[in-house]
């Protein structure tokens, strides 16, 4: 089910699959009906209030290596970075895989539920944002919500 949920940076549309798990987020799209009360709107009403809301029931279709860096991600704190050179030996350490910093990018990009799994919080060895799926005004919004929690 699509909803749409306006936020203080901006309307967001969030993909609900039957058993309340977020299946996609995105800033332009469709959706009808404003999000219900449920799991999904409590974490991005705490989340948009400035608080750590904590993890909730995200469904990310992805391959295994996509999942895998999407894991590492949901392991950076709540208000800190890590950079996409950090995620990759972090990657190599765990699985034994190399990956390159740009393709741990290009994963972070195919990330379709970009706040849950928070790729917002991986920017690059200089300090530089990066891309980012919700956009770079996103990405600063988000960082930004958090350093002042």
């Amino acid at each position: 089910m699509n909803y749409y949920y306006d936020s203080p940076a901006g309307r967001l549309y969030v993909d609900i699959n039957a058993d309340g798990a977020v299946t996609g987020l995105k800033n332009s799209g469709e959706g009808s009906e404003k999000l219900p009360p449920g799991d999904a709107r409590q974490w991005l009403d705490c989340y948009f209030s400035g608080k750590n809301p904590g993890k909730t029931a995200v469904l990310c279709d992805g391959d295994e290596r996509n999942r895998r860096v999407w894991e590492l991600i949901s392991e950076i704190p709540y208000g800190e970075t890590s950079t996409y050179g950090c995620l990759a030996e972090k990657y190599l350490l765990r699985w034994g895989e190399r990956l390159s910093p740009r393709t741990v990018g290009m994963i972070c990009g195919k990330n379709p539920v970009w706040l849950m799994v928070p790729c917002h919080r991986v920017i690059m060895a200089d300090g530089s944002l990066g891309g980012y799926a919700g956009g770079p005004e996103m990405k600063r919004t988000l960082l930004r919500i958090e350093v002042s929690a």
